[in-house]
């Protein structure tokens, strides 16, 4: 009788189940792993994973791309240059707000 019907025939819940206590490497053999599973009523089974052999290297990784992956002294040069004047600018349109607001509060 499972619990489902358990329950249906008088409302108390079925036996306990069984877990798992704990999963452990348990050997090697060249490639294969040996695992072994305790339940927490002390019965075990064992199973094998087998590991693949190690690959060979792979080729050489991405060449970097100009203006992509990295800049050039010009382009940083030409940056610094655009955020200079665009920073003056503000700078000097805040200075003009400023002395206007000094002229009223005077």
């Amino acid at each position: 009788m499972d619990e489902m019907e358990q329950r249906e025939n008088n409302g108390n819940p079925g036996t306990p189940g069984n877990g798992i206590t704990s999963i452990t490497k348990t050997g090697t053999s060249g490639l294969i792993d040996t695992y072994t599973i305790t339940y927490t009523n002390g019965d075990t089974d064992t199973f094998n994973v087998t590991n693949g052999s190690n690959g060979t290297n792979g080729q050489d990784g991405h060449t970097p791309i100009r203006g992509t992956d990295y800049w050039t002294n010009q382009d940083i040069s030409a940056i610094e240059q655009h955020c200079d004047t665009y920073i003056d600018t503000k700078i000097g349109s805040l200075n003009s707000v400023v002395n206007s607001i000094e002229e009223v509060v005077g």
